[in-house]
């Protein structure tokens, strides 16, 4: 039927199709945002003029175009300063072009992932797949929206990875599950299948305050602050941590390692002068300051962590003893006299890179000790402090960490 306009002429426009892509302002758009590389067919994403588009190349040379309107690919549109823009969109849900997928796949609406955002508890949900390393990449653009997003591969011997992803609020599985079917057709992999549930709500600082038991490494016993009080006397040199946000809890196998070498210095040397580089939480120099009744300076990139060995030294009674601080690598003891005993338990990285000033930092027939160096990479630092004059002496492997004690020559 005819639309009359004024005048009496029939408005032609009203006969038109509607569009496929709505007439929107071209910043509420997105595009379903997929990664191309490594991928066996050619996948690119083209932006720009109405709406975002894929370009899909297949083994044929053929190529095939899928579009989206902003919201439609499952992601939350932006708003101008970037943030996720949570309104309600009227465009109907369309795609084509894309052989193998329905021309209007239900629920892909221009509406967030999930539902209204809670003030109070979250209200934790968790979708899962699992395929392959190239599918579980891709479609990681999918969960953007997501509170987080774990890859792991799976334990039963194949080839597959699986994602998990936690949302406030239930998902809205449409569009998960087009996104996904978008990029398995990309890949020439079947469709995976999603699992959602919602999470029982849990207590996590209680848990994890009840895992973190007092554990015993040779002549320490690590005892957590909220612990400190239901600890029973022990003849062990008690270290009393709150790691907070700096690293040392104490539970790391290259921190347990440090503790072991400094054990073993300590049976035949007695150091007088001792930095503990990149303390974290200071436990490893609260431990030497134990050992020795020394002073020992603790330094540390971070204002924080440096903050956090003073209250962890208040707390076991050696603030005297340390000198807590800040700076990068051996800046903050230029000026200081070269060290008996040096402890640095950072990254293979830095240590590769401070080896040639490690050589001014150790005092003559001095011991260092090196830790954080995962074993595929330790012949890439000690190849470096070999060149630099030290020789090794002992070296400890717990699980994939390797840690040494060196002497310089």
């Amino acid at each position: 039927m005819d639309v009359q306009r004024e005048g009496g002429r029939p408005d032609r426009r009203a006969q038109r199709p509607a569009p496929l892509l709505s007439r929107q302002p071209r910043r509420d758009r997105t595009a379903l945002r997929l990664r191309a590389g490594g991928l066996g067919p050619g996948l690119r994403h083209r932006s720009g003029g109405r709406g975002g588009r894929f370009r899909l190349r297949d083994a044929g040379r053929r190529e095939h175009c899928l579009l989206h309107p902003a919201g439609q690919s499952g992601l939350p549109a932006r708003d101008g300063k970037g943030r996720p823009d949570l309104r309600e969109g009227n465009d109907p849900p369309r795609t084509a072009g894309l052989p193998g997928l329905p021309a209007d796949p239900r629920g892909l609406g221009s509406r967030p992932l999930t539902g209204p955002v809670s003030a109070e508890r979250p209200d934790l949900w968790q979708l899962r797949f699992s395929g392959n390393r190239k599918l579980v990449d891709a479609s990681e653009p999918l969960f953007e929206s997501a509170l987080s997003v774990a890859r792991v591969r799976a334990g039963d011997g194949s080839e597959d990875w699986i994602l998990e992803a936690q949302f406030d609020g239930e998902p809205v599985a449409a569009p998960i599950e087009a996104g996904l079917a978008v990029a398995a057709h990309a890949i020439g992999v079947p469709a995976p299948s999603v699992e959602i549930a919602r999470l029982k709500p849990r207590d996590w600082l209680a848990e994890n305050r009840a895992a973190l038991a007092e554990i015993a490494v040779g002549r320490f016993r690590i005892v957590p602050e909220h612990r400190r009080s239901a600890a029973p006397p022990s003849h062990l040199l008690d270290l009393h941590v709150d790691a907070g946000p700096a690293f040392g809890s104490g539970r790391h196998e290259t921190t347990q390692s440090c503790l072991r070498l400094l054990e073993e210095i300590a049976r035949t040397r007695r150091p007088r002068r001792i930095l503990d580089l990149g303390a974290g939480s200071g436990i490893l120099a609260l431990a030497a300051a134990q050992l020795w009744k020394r002073r020992v300076v603790a330094t540390d990139i971070d204002p924080v962590a440096v903050r956090t060995v003073r209250a962890n030294a208040v707390r076991n009674g050696c603030l005297p003893r340390i000198d807590a601080r800040c700076g990068s690598g051996l800046d903050p003891v230029r000026r200081e006299r070269p060290f008996d005993l040096v402890v640095a338990n950072i990254l293979a990285g830095p240590l590769a890179e401070l080896a040639p000033a490690m050589r001014g930092a150790v005092a003559r027939r001095g011991q260092l000790i090196l830790s954080g160096i995962l074993s595929s990479q330790e012949n890439r630092v000690l190849s470096r402090y070999r060149a630099a004059g030290f020789r090794l002496e002992r070296r400890l492997v717990r699980g994939s960490w390797s840690s040494y004690r060196l002497r310089l020559r």
